[in-house]
């Protein structure tokens, strides 16, 4: 998990079998800027790839790669959200001056097998996530992406089948 921020980060060859996958937030006060993940496996995660922020928490996130990738069994495939609500802080209100934002995100060569939902991709009215491209994705999930407060995302060569009945039946958290 990438905390508060950071600048030139790469994350590579990993394998990840269960909680949050590779998560960016929820405070992105300072700001994450060029970060590339690469070659990594998810298989039973809550999460794949999930870029989360709040405002009154919120710093800018932007020019991140995520490629060759495989999410098999991932509750949630793609988040990226800026309405995220903290159930440890459910009253939380920060610094108003803190507006989260989200840009230049590519997605690329990615193989989701069996998710309860392909992405959710939520900015905020004042601020939409923008610049978001999905490129040489196969995915099958229960749901299809559930877009809001976004531009619309560039999908270019992405294969969705959506299908009841294919995600994982629990999280890791859950019992």
């Amino acid at each position: 998990m990438i905390k508060s921020g950071g600048t030139d980060i790469l994350i590579e060859d990993n394998t990840i079998r269960h909680g949050h996958g590779i998560s960016i937030g929820s405070e992105t006060t300072v700001g994450v800027h060029n970060m590339l993940v690469r070659r990594c496996t998810f298989e039973g995660t809550d999460n794949g790839i999930r870029i989360k922020s709040m405002r009154g928490a919120g710093g800018l996130v932007e020019n991140i790669r995520y490629t060759d990738i495989t999410m098999k069994n991932v509750a949630e495939a793609i988040t990226l959200q800026l309405d995220y609500v903290d159930n440890n802080r459910p009253d939380f209100k920060g610094d108003p001056t803190k507006i989260p934002a989200i840009r230049n995100i590519l997605i690329d060569n990615i193989t989701i097998e069996g998710s309860r939902r392909a992405g959710v991709i939520h900015g905020i009215p004042d601020s939409p996530i923008t610049n978001i491209t999905l490129r040489d994705i196969t995915l099958t999930a229960e749901k299809d992406f559930d877009i809001r407060d976004a531009t619309a995302p560039v999908f270019e060569r992405v294969t969705r089948t959506i299908k009841a009945g294919v995600g994982p039946r629990k999280l890791s958290g859950e019992h």
